[in-house]
């Protein structure tokens, strides 16, 4: 039960921060969409890298 209940809680946080972060990412030109995630491509690498499991 604690398991789904955190997954229930993973869930809600994630479909939160995609709401508050749309408005920017909506204002973004689709180059400097390009080149952000270029720019996270290479930290995010590195937090998987380091034991971060990949979503």
């Amino acid at each position: 039960m604690a398991e789904r209940d955190r997954t229930g809680d993973q869930d809600r946080i994630e479909a939160l921060t995609d709401d508050l972060a749309a408005p920017t990412y909506d204002s973004l030109e689709p180059d400097e969409i390009d080149q952000l995630v270029a720019d996270l491509e290479p930290i995010a690498a590195a937090l998987h890298a380091g034991g971060m499991p990949q979503l």
